[in-house]
Parts: structure tokens; C-alpha cells; sequence
């Protein structure tokens, strides 16, 4: 089988680019049976985050050039984006290397902000998603739970998750950066989701004197202020977004809306009664929340993920010397996994053959027995041990490099050669 994964994040692809690739709601189920359909995919989940697209794959063996090809057809055709618009911001990793992304997907690394603990929920989403949806077997599942296992270990055996390393904290260290002080400032939270509870707590702790929430349906603000431990009047509906909007001071957007929220028209009367009062809008939401031309309003300030991840580049170095360690907490657990993945090639063959070879020689044995007839208990003890040592001694080196070679990509051509070679059957490894 090959493991794959193909993508794109914010290192490389500009938001306008992974807005228009970025997965969600009833797409996001579509996409992976859409996946699977095909003839050469057997599992397949989608990881669709604000920083991240990416597709992970177990496929049969085909080329790998066709299987990468198959999927840029497919997000292409998928998304309704012509290749030539996101095709060069791609990666593709294979086997071994397929994994260790993942690890450190999961283990915060690989995030605009290094050690982020959100990305871990989201790699936790991304197989439950593809669980329910029937398109994650075993080797995928047992893939993405070494995964959150690996960030769990990560963050609690290293400091690469302190000094507030998550995308709400760097946002509003944004607008601290340039505002100064938020003490006494009204905040407002744009959605419900966790990325909004997590800002609202990061505002709170900033000395924010209230905190606004807006989103699409008011139960589930209400339910975030209860959260908050604040007043349900201080809770709109997205129609009241103006009201909100009139008296806050610092907006964090996350929503998951497919179009922007906040457009030119919210402030055109907003802004002029906020005379020497600007406002500023830190829009972290993917596809963005805010219409751009919003800039152009006189007294706004507005920020996007990628100004958020300027910021967090500046504060990588609190960090960096913790990278090294959690990589050596990833290739332990790749090592691990590895194994474990090859042993559904190889072990199911050894079994089989070494089974193969006892019927044989169980055989000869019987055939013996009726060629010299009766035979004393003691003598059929030594011919037993005797057959079962050549047995012993002709498979052991067989199975030694099978179980030397079970951590490679390699394992299960070497088991398919066992099985030729030795006309094995059932000996096949298991996905699901």
C-alpha cells in the first residue's frame, strides 16, 4: 500500500489561495467519498484548517506521479479552481515521510505558530470526520491516533506549547502591538467556535473592559457567554452586527462563513460618530470574514492571518530550541507506527509461511510413520524435534529479514515475493 499526503499551508500559499481550497461542512463529507471512489484510494481523510489543506491517502500501489496528479484533478475539479492557480504551492510526501508530516502537523511545528495547541483538536476533527463518513480503515486511524498521541507527548514533555503560542493570543498581540494598552477597550468576538472562545479568554486577559459576541445564531452566543460568565446582553445576532460594532474597540473575526461578513456598508455609518476612536479588526477566519476594501474606511485598522503570522515569525526564536526536542519525540513515534505498518505485511506472511512449512513437514512425518510402521513414542519424539529443528533453521533467516525490513516502505513487496516464491495463499495485509 502507499501512504500519501498532499497540501498546501501559510509557509508557502497566500490566504487568497487557501480560502479557495479550504473544505467544510457537507463539502468536506462529499469530498471524501468523492476520494475514495476512486479506483486506487482505499482510505482517505481531509485536514482543512485556516493555516492548511491537506489530503492524506492509502492507496494501492500505483505511480506515484498518477496518484499526485489524481488529486490536483481532483481539488481542481472539486473546489471549482483551476490547477494552474494553487499547483505550485503543493507538496506531496510519500511512505515514511507521509507520516513524520502528520507527527508534526500534530505536534504543533509545522503551525504558523509554533506550538500551537489548537491544531491538535483539529487533527482529532479531521479522522473523526473521515471515520463517520466510512472512508478512514485501519491503517489511516491507527495513523492520525499515533498522530495526537505524538502532539500529546510534545506538549507535555517539552515547553513548546508556553508563552501563549496560539493564533487568538498572536491576534490580539497584534492589535497590542499596535494600539498599546487594551485596558478599558470594548472586545468583540466575530463566531462561537473554539477559535472564539479562545479569543474571548485572551481579550479577557488582555484587560478588556467587556467583551461583545456576534454570530450567526444567537443560542449558540448565549451559550458562549455562559461560557464567559457574561451577560446575554452582550450577545447580537449577525442582523445587530452594526450595534456591535458601534461600540467595540478591537474585533477578532473566526466565523466559518463562505463569504465576508463585515463588509464597507457596516461602517460606513459606524465610523464617522467615532471621532479620535479607531477601531481594529483582526480577521483570522479562512475564507476571511472581512471584506479587504474595509481598510479604506477611515479609521480602521484591519490585520489578516497573514499579518497574524509576520508577528508570530518574530516571536519564533521563544520557541525554537523546543523544535528539536519534540522531532525527537516525532521519529520515536514514527518508528513505532513503522513497525506497526509493516507488520501487516509481513506478519501475516510468516505466519503463513512458517504454517505452510509445519503441514509440510507434518505430512512427511505421517508418510514416514506408515513407510516404517510402528514406531516407539520416543522415536516419534526425536523425529519430531529433529524436522522441526531443519524447519526452524531453514525459515529463520527468511523471517529475519522480513522482520528487518518491516519499519521500510518496502515491506509488503518483500512479503509478496515470500508469498510467490513459497506459493502462499491468505496471506494478504489487512486496511480495514
Amino acid at each position: 500500500m502507499e501512504l500519501m499526503a498532499v497540501g498546501l499551508d501559510c509557509k508557502k500559499a497566500p490566504l487568497e489561495v487557501r480560502e479557495k481550497l479550504s473544505f467544510g461542512g457537507e463539502r468536506l463529507n462529499g469530498a471524501l467519498a468523492a476520494l475514495v471512489a476512486h479506483p486506487h484510494i482505499l482510505e482517505a481523510a481531509i485536514l482543512s484548517t485556516c493555516n492548511r489543506v491537506e489530503v492524506y491517502l492509502v492507496a494501492t500501489h500505483a505511480r506515484r506521479n498518477d496518484l499526485q496528479a489524481e488529486v490536483r484533478r481532483f481539488l481542481s475539479e472539486y473546489q471549482s479552481v483551476p490547477e494552474n492557480q494553487f499547483a505550485e504551492y503543493l507538496y506531496y510526501h510519500h511512505g515514511r515521510d507521509a507520516v513524520a508530516h502528520l507527527f508534526e502537523v500534530a505536534s504543533g511545528i509545522q503551525s504558523m505558530v509554533i506550538g500551537e495547541c489548537q491544531i491538535q483538536g483539529q487533527v482529532r476533527d479531521a479522522i473523526e470526520i473521515a471515520r463517520k463518513q466510512g472512508t478512514a480503515g485501519r491503517v489511516l486511524d491507527s495513523k492520525f491516533r499515533a498522530a495526537i498521541s505524538t502532539g500529546k507527548r510534545a506538549r507535555t514533555e517539552t515547553t513548546i506549547a508556553e508563552f501563549g503560542v496560539s493564533v487568538s493570543y498572536t491576534a490580539v498581540e497584534l492589535v497590542k502591538k499596535n494600539a498599546g494598552s487594551l485596558e478599558g477597550k470594548v472586545g468583540m468576538v466575530l463566531g462561537s467556535g473554539q477559535t472564539a472562545k479562545l479569543t474571548a479568554h485572551v481579550l479577557m486577559a488582555a484587560g478588556v473592559s467587556k467583551i461583545l459576541i456576534v454570530n450567526r445564531t444567537l443560542s449558540k452566543a448565549h451559550k458562549l457567554a455562559e461560557h464567559l460568565g457574561i451577560s446575554k446582553e452582550n450577545t447580537y445576532e449577525l442582523e445587530d452586527l452594526s450595534k456591535a460594532l458601534e461600540q467595540a474597540d478591537v474585533v477578532v473575526c473566526s466565523t466559518g462563513s463562505p463569504f465576508a461578513v463585515i463588509e464597507p456598508k457596516h461602517l460606513e455609518k459606524v465610523m464617522p460618530g467615532r471621532v479620535d476612536r479607531p477601531l481594529y479588526i483582526v480577521d483570522i477566519a479562512v475564507p476571511r470574514d472581512v471584506a479587504p476594501d474595509v481598510s479604506e474606511i477611515l479609521g480602521v485598522q484591519l490585520w489578516d492571518l497573514d499579518d497574524v503570522k509576520k508577528l508570530a515569525d518574530e516571536n519564533l526564536e521563544k520557541r525554537r530550541s523546543e523544535v528539536q526536542r519534540v522531532k525527537t519525540i516525532v521519529n520515536e513515534e514514527i518508528e513505532e507506527f513503522m513497525s506497526w505498518l509493516g507488520s501487516l505485511a509481513v506478519v501475516p506472511t510468516i505466519t503463513t509461511l512458517r504454517k505452510h512449512a509445519d503441514t509440510i513437514r507434518r505430512a512427511e512425518l505421517e508418510r514416514i510413520r506408515h513407510t516404517f510402521g510402528d514406531l516407539s513414542d520416543k522415536q516419534v519424539h526425536m523425529i519430531e524435534e529433529l524436522t522441526s529443528r531443519i524447519v526452524n533453521k531453514l525459515l529463520h533467516e527468511p523471517t529475519t529479514r522480513l522482520k528487518e525490513v518491516a519499519t521500510s516502505t518496502d515491506a509488503g513487496r518483500y512479503a509478496e515475493v515470500v508469498k510467490h516464491l513459497f506459493a502462499l495463499q491468505g496471506a494478504g495485509h489487512e486496511t480495514n
